[in-house]
């Protein structure tokens, strides 16, 4: 009578082991399908991010481009009109287009950043490459940053002395067009002469010259040069992530 007690004993100590093993089972169970599921959403929500950033970084790319062409017509435009100067070439009818290309618009740059801010605010750790997402950060925050306040915010000093220089010894004047109504900036050959023997203005000019160099060699082409990597780095990214 002993015995089968003990036995019935074991019997339910089995079967309630048995029931805590199934539970605990299925707990463990619910809990992977529900970290699995967690580590979809975050993956597509990660995809969605670097889909943004990359299509921004994109449209910024052409800005970039179109801003460095800009940069390369000034510094081209600096040369060779420093070249007539220095050399006292003789005037000519493209001396004015070349002094108006000093007056080329002052150039601004406005990039892309909504995808890479919405990012920021709602936590950049939902890039998991934690290399990439340095890169796109060091992008934004610094590359960026930089490259928007000289263009938008600080004042050009040498342009501003060319425009002080111009104007106070009033050698440009404004010329009506003859087929529009529009006025454009000329430069007399009696003011061309002066400007040949002006060492100063040369000096302003070949600063100038600088400026728009250091431009394109220090700040646009390295920042396109690192857009396009990380473009091209994301896009690896993201197809990783969709494996």
């Amino acid at each position: 009578m002993q015995a089968l007690k003990e036995n019935k004993v074991i019997k339910y100590l089995i079967y309630a082991i048995g029931e805590i093993l199934l539970i605990v089972i299925g707990i463990l169970i619910a809990l992977q399908i529900n970290n699995w599921n967690d580590a979809k959403q975050k993956r597509v929500e990660e995809i969605s991010v670097l889909e943004g950033i990359k299509q921004n970084l994109q449209a910024d790319s052409l800005d970039l481009a179109d801003n460095l062409k800009m940069y390369h017509n000034k510094k081209s435009n600096d040369s060779l009109f420093l070249s007539k100067l220095i050399n006292n070439k003789p005037y000519s009818d493209s001396v004015s287009n070349q002094v108006a290309g000093l007056y080329l618009s002052d150039l601004l740059i406005v990039l892309h950043k909504s995808a890479f801010e919405e990012a920021k605010a709602n936590g950049l750790d939902i890039i998991s490459n934690v290399l990439l997402r340095d890169r796109i950060r060091r992008l934004y925050e610094f590359d960026y940053a930089y490259l928007e306040r000289i263009e938008n915010e600080d004042d050009d000093v040498f342009r501003q002395s060319l425009d002080k220089y111009f104007m106070d010894l009033k050698l440009l004047e404004l010329k009506n067009n003859a087929d529009t109504t529009l006025r454009t900036l000329h430069l007399s050959e009696a003011n061309y002469n002066i400007l040949v023997k002006d060492k100063h203005f040369h000096s302003l000019l070949g600063i100038q010259f600088k400026v728009h160099e250091h431009m394109i060699l220090e700040r646009y082409e390295p920042i396109i040069d690192e857009n396009e990597k990380i473009i091209a780095a994301i896009e690896e990214e993201l197809s990783l992530l969709r494996r």
